[in-house]
Order: C-alpha cells, then sequence, then structure tokens
C-alpha cells in the first residue's frame, strides 16, 4: 500500500527565477527530514522499507512523497463462521513523537478502496478512514488516522477442498 504524505519545509524552498525558473526536484527521501508515520499496531519489527523512494519538492517547500510499503498490523479474528469468515481489521497511523502543533494528520478522502490491492484469499467489502485525537496533559494534541477494512475470505478453494467431497 501507500499513503501520500505532503507538508511544508521552508529550508527547501527556493526563488524559481534564480534557477532557470526550475519550480520542482526530486530528492532522494533519505537526504531530508520526513515525518515520522508509524503504524502503532504493526505486527512488524522496525520500520517499514522506505529506502530508495524520492519526495517531489517545489519551489515553495512543499514535499510530497507517497512511499509504497506493506503494512502488517494485528488483527483479532473471528474464526466463528470459518471459511466462509468476514474480519474487520483495524490501523492507526500516527506520528510517534510530534504533536499536532508540529505533524497534523487529516484524510483526502475514503475513495482509495477501489484502487486496494485485492488478492487470492480476500475480498475487501469496505474500507474507512477516520481523524482521531489523542489528548494528552490538557494541552498536548496527538492526530492519529484509524483506519477501518472489512474483508471475506474468498472460500471457493475451501468450498472445493472441504465441503465438495462431503456433498458426494
Amino acid at each position: 500500500g501507500w499513503m501520500h504524505q505532503s507538508w511544508t519545509d521552508e529550508q527547501l524552498s527556493w526563488h524559481p527565477s534564480n534557477y532557470s525558473n526550475l519550480t520542482m526536484i526530486r530528492i532522494p527521501i533519505e537526504r531530508i527530514w520526513t515525518p515520522d508515520i508509524v503504524l502503532f499496531n504493526s505486527a512488524d519489527a522496525g520500520s517499514p522499507g522506505l529506502v530508495g523512494t524520492q519526495a517531489s519538492v517545489y519551489y515553495n517547500g512543499t514535499v510530497n512523497w507517497t512511499p509504497h510499503t506493506t503494512y502488517r498490523s494485528y488483527c483479532h479474528p473471528d474464526m466463528t463462521y470459518y471459511p466462509f469468515d468476514t474480519q474487520t481489521c483495524r490501523m492507526f497511523f500516527g506520528s510517534w513523537a510530534y504533536d499536532k502543533t508540529r505533524v497534523d494528520i487529516w484524510k483526502w478522502t475514503n475513495h482509495t478502496f477501489p484502487h486496494m490491492y485485492q488478492g487470492h484469499e480476500w475480498e475487501i467489502l469496505s474500507y474507512k478512514a477516520e481523524v482521531k485525537e489523542l489528548n494528552y496533559i490538557d494541552t498536548l494534541q496527538y492526530p492519529y488516522l484509524a483506519t477501518t477494512l472489512k474483508m471475506r475470505r474468498v472460500s471457493s478453494f475451501y468450498k472445493y477442498m472441504f465441503v465438495g467431497p462431503t456433498v458426494f
């Protein structure tokens, strides 16, 4: 999956007229500051592999970065109707170190759903994302993105291998 990130870094701004009217450059992400957006309920040790990606940097200091990675999170499965089960999994993304005055989170749209990878074992039924906030010490607010993914097991294999032979 991917998560589009955009921020402003005044140190990366320039006057296009001083540089042959250049308005955008690409910079390896390892060379600039990036927000520390992480998956709070990650099932992986360490951070996702984002090395080698580039950010688009515009003359006004706007930085756009859309890293591609695989997110793995904990999900509490309900196996009551296995292999005809439906699962609902939640993922929580936010800054590990910065409060809202430094890193704010907002969602663009819920229309990401049609572009999600549809694997062979699961069919994605719905996707929802909403921004929430944690409040600490009454003055610090930490925004995070709460996502909910509802999916159904594609059970054609199970019907063929387990249910089919029991009918005959």
